[in-house]
Order: structure tokens, then sequence, then C-alpha cells
């Protein structure tokens, strides 16, 4: 029977000659071939293994060639479908397979490491910039701030390194002003030239708008003759608040006023164009003596902390001791001079001798 030329099996002569590669065969119960691919009509048996349905196997050709088998059942029939291809084939396919898949994999592994280059360096390039800001902040060099970093965990350490340079900062250059003030009291006795240096520090420690110094006057000196010493712009009117402060600061030490409300309530601002927002007042004492006032004024509002308050605290004593030793140099300057006038006028020979007998003091009638 010619099954080749079967109308009804047309279909599956088309299917088999699609095969790529090897042979295909329509095979009855028997194995026989009833439709070989290609045209070939002899007719002859296949030798395959046992129980080869579904599965895939390896048999030797005539000619000694290595052939893939795979036989599939076909439903409702007793014949069976039959693929040989030669080993070599598969082998070729299958590297190529293997070769695309590996170029598959290698691209997908590059791409893999770029990824986790890029995401590596967004998480330790913060850390590194981190890592030379604490070198640098530990050799003293605070003037760079810390790169801030995003919303996680890395960005709240930038920010946390930051409150820290600058909190080093506020300290360094407190502690700065601290000893440069505590120099120019030490080798200075002349108050104008003292506090016109030490006053324009203390304003910028605080960003006051204003800062003056007032002494109070001696106490054969009226209240006019009170000296004042000041730093920065009079935003309105605020000089006229020297007595009031030196008062109330005379009698309550230090107070601070960090609103207008607080102002108004315990100072008269009448006449005053542009009144402080905030004050801050400190005595200048020495040894139980009230010797002046250093005040603060600013436009906004502010509230000083305490370490702010310590430190012009600390200041304001150095300053009230810095004014009594002038004081007390310019008293005794003045009773020299008063002394060396009343040697020179009198007629009489005076002699002043110290404790060893040696001659100290000879006016001109002794000479």
């Amino acid at each position: 029977t010619d099954l080749a030329a079967n109308p009804l099996l047309a279909q599956t002569q088309d299917l088999l000659q699609t095969v790529p590669s090897g042979a295909a065969y329509l095979l009855d119960e028997r194995g026989r071939v009833l439709l070989p691919r290609g045209g070939d009509r002899s007719l002859g048996q296949i030798r395959l293994p046992e129980s080869t349905d579904g599965d895939v196997t390896t048999v030797v050709a005539p000619d000694g060639t290595r052939q893939v088998a795979y036989v599939a059942a076909v439903d409702g029939y007793s014949w069976r479908v039959a693929t040989l291809v030669p080993q070599r084939a598969v082998d070729s396919l299958a590297i190529r397979i293997a070769s695309r898949l590996f170029l598959v994999v290698l691209t997908v592994g590059a791409v893999l490491l770029v990824v986790l280059y890029i995401g590596s360096r967004r998480l330790t390039q913060p850390l590194r910039d981190m890592a030379v800001a604490a070198e640098r902040i530990a050799r003293g060099d605070l003037s760079k701030p810390v790169p801030a970093g995003a919303e996680d965990e890395t960005g709240r350490l930038a920010a946390s390194f930051e409150k820290m340079r600058l909190s080093l900062q506020t300290r360094l250059r407190e502690l700065e002003l601290l000893l440069t003030t505590s120099q120019r009291m030490g080798a200075e006795l002349d108050l104008d030239r003292l506090l016109p240096a030490v006053l324009p520090g203390l304003r910028e420690l605080v960003h006051a708008d204003l800062g003056r110094v007032l002494l109070a006057p001696l106490p054969l000196e009226g209240p006019e003759a009170a000296a004042v010493v000041a730093d920065g712009e009079d935003p309105g009117g605020w000089a006229r608040l020297d007595l009031q402060i030196l008062e109330l600061s005379r009698q309550r030490g230090r107070f601070v006023l960090e609103n207008a409300a607080r102002a108004r309530a315990i100072l008269n601002l009448d006449g005053i164009a542009s009144p402080p927002a905030g004050i801050v007042a400190l005595p200048l004492a020495h040894e139980g003596s009230f010797v002046g006032v250093l005040w603060l004024g600013f436009i906004e509002p502010r509230s000083l902390t305490p370490d702010d308050l310590r430190l012009l605290s600390i200041i304001a004593a150095q300053l009230g001791i810095s004014v009594a030793n002038a004081r007390l140099y310019l008293q005794a300057e003045r009773e020299r001079v008063q002394l060396a006038a009343v040697l020179q006028a009198t007629p009489d020979a005076v002699l002043l001798v110290d404790r060893s007998g040696r001659l100290t003091v000879a006016n001109p009638a002794a000479e």
C-alpha cells in the first residue's frame, strides 16, 4: 500500500519532512516503516530499544554512527512516530544553545556586577566621606562641613558628625574669645582701649545687634558721669535704656528679656522708635562692689543657651575685675601726681625712706 499517496496522510508526510536533520518515520505496531521521510519507500525494520515510547535513547546505525532516537505513540492508533538524529547534530545544537546561554549568563553577570558596584559606591562613599571628615576634625580642622547623606542611617550619622563639628567649632571659638579677652584684660589697664577691643567679640558670640558697656559713676560723681562704650549700630534710641538697665542690674544682677513683651513689662520704652525684642544684661562687679553693666540687645527675639550665659558671665566677672583695677590704678596715679605737686611746692625739706632706711623721695627743698 502506498501510504505516501494517501491524501489523508499528506499532512503527516509534511510534518515528517519538517525534521531539520536526521530521519523521521511512521511505524506500525511491529516497528515496520509505514511512511519514511524524504520518499524512501523501502520497508524494513528499525531496531529500537524496548519501552522507548516518550523517552530519548541512543542507538547505533548500521554505518556505526550514533543516533539519538525519540519515539512517541499516536493517540487512538497503534502506530508510532520515530525520529533519528545524528549525535553530532545534537551535540552541535547543544553547543550553540550552551554558547548563547553562556553569553546571556555572562551579560547578566556583568550587569549585576555593575549594579553591585554602583550600589556599593552609593553605600560606602558617604562612609568614606565621613572618615575623611573625622580625620580632618581630629587634626583640628573644623572649617569644612561634613557632607550630608541620604535620609537613612548613613545620613543620620553624617548629621551627627556635622552637629559634633559645629559644637566643637563653637566651643573652640568661645575658648579662643575667653583666652583673648583674659590676655587683653591682664595686659591693659586703659579702659578706653580695653573695652572697645573686647566688646565686638562678645556681640559676635551671641549674634547681638548692639552691645554696650556702661560704667557706674564714682561715689562723688552724678549719673551723667557714667562712661559708655558701644559696639554696633543703634537701631533706634536704645541708648536711652542705659540708665534703666544700669539700675536694674545693680538691683537684680543678671537678667534676660527674651521677647519685647517682657522688655516692656520691666523697662520704659516710651520714645524708642524700634524697641529691642531681647536683652541680656550682666553686672560688672568686684569684691561685692558694683562697677557697671554689660548689656546686649537683639532686634529679633533670641533665646540664649546656658553655655552662652555662662561664658558671658565669666567674661563679665573678668571685666568687673579689670574695671576695678583700672580705677584703682587711676586713683593711685592721681594721688601720686597730687603728692608730687605738694612736695614740689612746699618750702620745707621732705624726705621719704622705706623700712630699710633707704631714701625713696626727696623734694627740691631737701636737695
